[in-house]
């Protein structure tokens, strides 16, 4: 069966991350091929540095994928293996595994080796091998004091936790998207 594939970390399900989801189960929908996230169990720079705690454990981020509706969550183990891959050899083991009509990410979304794919590496296999690259809209939510926030990010969300800003990581995981 065909597949929308949403790739990404996705640790701690924010608005930004539930965008990219979102727009992969309606892409499926169109499509009559079967949603699916394919994402890592861990933060993947945790294998070569200390990375920070996931938002999420993996069984919990599993679980709020799953209620927006996606049909199939691939959730790896990030290894030397996975790192040391290509962009190519990347992509080509998602088209051989899972046959996708689309991929889905965000437009700072970085695979293989030392991060050297992005959108437009993406773009261009798709083309070669058939899929078509979806990149989702940049999710901004109006911080509590009125201004536009800038892109919503864990980092963020983990810095504001750090500093014991409880409402504002609270506000940017829930936030009014603009």
């Amino acid at each position: 069966m065909h597949t929308v594939i949403a790739l990404g970390t996705f640790d701690g399900m924010h608005p930004g991350h539930r965008a990219v989801i979102s727009r992969a189960v309606q892409e499926a929908k169109q499509t009559g091929a079967k949603s699916m996230v394919y994402t890592f169990s861990s933060i993947p720079r945790a294998l070569f540095v200390k990375a920070p705690k996931m938002l999420m454990p993996p069984d919990e981020r599993k679980e709020e994928i799953l209620k927006m509706g996606v049909q199939d969550v691939v959730m790896v183990d990030f290894t030397r293996e996975i790192a040391e891959m290509t962009p190519e050899a990347f992509v080509k083991m998602l088209f051989d595994a899972y046959c996708p009509l689309a991929i889905v990410a965000g437009e700072d979304y970085t695979f293989g080796h030392r991060a050297a794919g992005n959108m437009e590496t993406l773009k261009k296999l798709g083309k070669e091998m058939g899929f078509k690259v979806i990149t989702a809209e940049t999710v901004r939510v109006k911080l509590p004091d009125g201004t536009l926030g800038e892109k919503i990010s864990s980092t963020d969300i983990r810095k504001a936790l750090e500093e014991n800003k409880i409402s504002l990581a609270e506000h940017l995981f829930k936030g009014e998207i603009l």
